[in-house]
């Protein structure tokens, strides 16, 4: 395109900037997620409390069980009256847990709604940035780069930038919160058991690491084929009365299905890769419960604060916690597309404008009907030889 290939760090840092540009919708979102982690939690949180109580109370009015279950630990010491029953007490806590997840149904419709928002908005200023530099641009831009692949650019590789706003931005810092919040609260509860059943945490990062390095070739070269496909349709739109003066629809039906066949058969290997390395990350995170399985068991018995109860939430955050590594995968996939997409919509952006109108223009005034060429040369192409000069 007539500019340097941006290298990763310097991509990510324009992505970032141009996310920049839409903070406050960007932040809003943020902080519904936010909101959204800490409803989960303090749901889970209610769930294990109500199992405490339910058991506790069994043990007590029934001991000839021998559940012998530990009282359940009310948060920020706010203990129901004595005179409540174990009915009326998990009948409250049944109630917040409504409440929290009426709250979660609003606050869920509200960020999607967010966050369809921020991405189109985002996809139309892009867009019009794009058409806008291409009408001030030469004409040995447009002769040096065919047709499909600027059409290319400004449809299909401008939505593949907005992936690293929905898809990776948003998604890696809720990722994050989400680990921090998941693994502090499980270290709370019990610290062994949240090292034991977290210890295949970096195998996880290291396989993500290596595929992401598989199948980042295999974007470019996809979107590569997309532009062979899409100049052969813009092609014969254009010449529509000469393919079909001279009879040629079976030939370029032919080609059209060749180009279209080759997309499909490089993004069905990608696919390919990624149905067996999501599915492998996501049944390597499960193996935490495994752990947990084994290794729960034994820090109830030992540890005298830790409940029953405990042991729920704590299958619950691992659960959770897992499902957020297992998103790593998608993760890696919608980065490769969108650094992809954005590498070649920033390589229109920073095309160089040959022929630039002056800062302070003179005025034309009184024309005379004549046109004068002078000290006028010709060369084919920027770096051959010169076939006038001076003229």
């Amino acid at each position: 395109m007539g500019a340097p290939e941006l290298s990763n760090g310097q991509l990510t840092r324009r992505l970032l900037g141009l996310a920049w540009q839409w903070r406050r919708a960007t932040l809003v979102v943020l902080l519904i997620q936010a909101l959204l982690l800490a409803m989960a939690v303090g749901g889970l949180g209610l769930l294990g409390l109500a199992i405490d109580v339910i058991g506790h109370g069994l043990s007590q009015q029934r001991p000839d069980l021998g559940l012998d279950l530990k009282p359940p630990q009310w948060p920020l010491g706010l203990i129901p009256p004595g005179s409540w029953n174990a009915l009326g007490r998990v009948a409250v806590v049944a109630l917040l847990i409504v409440a929290i997840g009426g709250l979660r149904f609003g606050l869920e419709r509200g960020g999607q709604i967010a966050i369809a928002t921020l991405v189109q908005n985002l996809v139309v200023d892009l867009r019009d940035r794009v058409y806008d530099k291409l009408q001030r641009l030469s004409f040995r831009f447009f002769a040096a780069h065919d047709s499909g692949s600027l059409i290319n650019r400004v449809t299909g590789d401008v939505m593949m930038v907005r992936l690293f706003i929905d898809r990776v931005l948003i998604q890696v810092v809720v990722l994050l919160m989400s680990l921090v919040v998941f693994a502090g609260f499980m270290m709370i509860l019990s610290v062994p058991l949240t090292l034991a059943c977290l210890a295949t945490t970096p195998v996880l990062w290291a396989l993500t690491a290596y595929f992401g390095n598989l199948v980042k070739p295999a974007y470019r070269e996809n979107r590569r084929l997309f532009d062979g496909c899409v100049r052969v349709l813009s092609e014969n739109a254009r010449g529509v009365h000469v393919v079909k003066s001279f009879s040629r629809q079976a030939l370029e039906i032919r080609k059209f299905n060749d180009a279209s066949e080759a997309v499909s058969e490089h993004k069905r290997w990608i696919f390919r890769k990624v149905s067996f390395f999501v599915p492998l990350i996501t049944g390597l995170s499960q193996m935490n419960l495994v752990v947990l399985l084994l290794a729960g068991g034994y820090v109830y018995a030992r540890d005298p604060g830790f409940s029953f109860g405990d042991l729920i939430v704590f299958a619950g955050l691992l659960q959770q916690f897992s499902q957020q590594v297992g998103s790593v995968a998608e993760i890696t996939n919608a980065v490769q597309a969108s650094m992809t997409g954005a590498r070649r919509v920033f390589e229109v952006l920073d095309a160089p404008e040959e022929v630039a109108s002056p800062a302070d223009p003179v005025p034309l005034g009184r024309a005379h009907g004549r046109v004068v060429f002078e000290r006028v040369g010709f060369a084919y192409g920027p770096a051959g030889p010169a076939a006038l000069h001076g003229v």
